[in-house]
């Protein structure tokens, strides 16, 4: 799936009934259809919207609700319908539509403001096809229990139940201190599980049945200056968190893909701290391996660890995805993140220790099998760690950027084992924050 966000101002028309808007909108969905990618459509109103409503709850403001919502409903029916025909509404059925919340949702003068909204769309959208998916986004991990519970009750009040709620998640909790919330970033390096898990406690004990939950931003920081954001230990922390929640939600989506290239005077060069998986300059990242890692995986598990997990097709191969993950100290939590310097890094890790994993499949064929073995560590393949040996220079030269596109790749190793008695044992050491695939081919003779 791939986000797409929808804002209506109630200051001007919507630009996308414009013919030229039209033919943008076709051709960016005809790419998406073609390569099954399907649409998430997040619809929001526009701040402006948001605060105009929020005046007195009388039938005057309901009425005025209304206006400033019907060209956010005209729009959305206008594309489903031109999708419909254009596509089909097998498609449709396909994609997904969340309605974003607002901070203020769950406060009592804004609930009927929201209610009303999503219940609108709920029914616009079931109109056309009962099947298609429409949910509730984006609450977020460590903050929202009480307004979980608030906009949930009031929905089923009105006889609407969302199909999925989606959550963000930044390695933030909110702790109550003398009346009033303090947030803290948290040291749990099983963050977003564990708080997933709490969640899920949290909707079975206030019986909501939600079938579907997704998490469609995460990351350990909302900071687009912080060196971690580049490093090897973003890595392990990508691929640890994948493996964690893998079949533990419906979807997972990490924020973002691409360094949006803004930058200070001071923090301008190849690498800002942002935290998308490939650079400005268009160098891959070491967490850009971490979810190539993860996409590598065959259909069928056959065992998992907190450092990683084994997978096979059914048919003699095997691909192993496991990481060296480091849990950040108190002294991270407490320090601005722009303060943090990449020569630095290590110094808010719990250890610098080296990992041997061992993992036995059983009941394989005997005979030969060849090991392929991709790795990203600091010493192998990290653009940050390479950038650091060209002196952190700001302005690179076309080949010194060239040099860097070759280089930020995963080292690779290749060996042969052959089983004898159906168990095949793999081994492994991992350096400090190393993210490692191994993959492992029957060899037919």
């Amino acid at each position: 799936y791939i986000r797409l966000r929808l804002n209506v101002d109630r200051n001007r028309m919507p630009v996308s009934e414009s013919i030229l808007d039209q033919h943008s909108v076709n051709l960016i969905l005809d790419f998406l259809v073609e390569n099954r990618i399907r649409p998430l459509i997040v619809v929001e109103l526009s701040r402006d919207q948001i605060l105009a409503s929020r005046r007195k709850r009388s039938e005057e403001d309901q009425t005025y609700l209304r206006k400033i919502w019907e060209p956010s409903e005209k729009l959305i029916r206008e594309n489903m319908l031109r999708v419909i025909n254009r596509y089909g509404i097998d498609e449709i059925e396909k994609w997904r539509f969340e309605f974003s919340i607002w901070p203020e949702a769950g406060n009592e003068d804004m609930l009927d403001s929201f209610t009303y909204c999503f219940s609108q769309l709920y029914r616009r959208v079931k109109a056309l096809s009962d099947k298609t998916s429409i949910g509730v986004g984006s609450f977020i991990l460590g903050f929202d229990f009480d307004r979980i519970n608030v906009i949930l009750s009031a929905l089923k009040q009105k006889e609407v139940q969302p199909d999925f709620i989606s959550f963000s998640s930044f390695q933030k909790i909110s702790l109550a201190v003398v009346d009033r919330d303090a947030i803290r970033n948290s040291t749990d390096g099983n963050f977003i599980f564990n708080q997933m898990q709490m969640t899920k406690k949290h909707l079975e004990e206030f019986g909501f049945d939600i079938k579907n939950i997704y998490i469609n931003e995460w990351n350990h920081t909302t900071s687009d200056q912080n060196p971690f954001n580049d490093s090897c230990e973003q890595a392990a922390y990508i691929l640890k968190n994948y493996i964690a929640m893998k079949g533990k939600v419906a979807g997972m989506a990490y924020w973002h893909a691409i360094d949006t290239g803004r930058g200070t005077p001071e923090n301008s060069g190849l690498l800002t701290g942002d935290s998308g998986m490939i650079s400005r300059y268009g160098i891959p990242k070491p967490s850009f391996f971490a979810m190539l890692f993860s996409n590598k995986l065959l259909s069928r598990e056959l065992q998992r660890d907190e450092h990683g997990i084994v997978t096979s097709n059914g048919r003699n191969r095997f691909i192993i995805a496991c990481c060296n993950y480091k849990t950040m100290t108190y002294a991270n939590a407490r320090i601005h993140e722009e303060d943090i310097k990449p020569d630095n890094l290590a110094s808010y890790l719990s250890n610098n220790e080296y990992l041997r994993l061992k993992y036995s499949i059983d009941n394989v064929s005997n005979g030969n099998y060849i090991v392929r073995i991709y790795y990203i560590n600091p010493a192998h393949g990290s653009v940050q760690d390479l950038w650091k040996k060209l002196g952190y220079k700001k302005n690179l030269s076309k080949y010194e950027r060239k040099y860097l596109l070759q280089c930020a790749q995963p080292s690779m190793e290749i060996k042969n084992i052959e089983v004898k008695s159906g168990t095949l044992e793999i081994e492994s050491e991992l350096a400090p924050q190393e993210i490692r695939l191994v993959d492992i081919q029957y060899v037919y003779d």
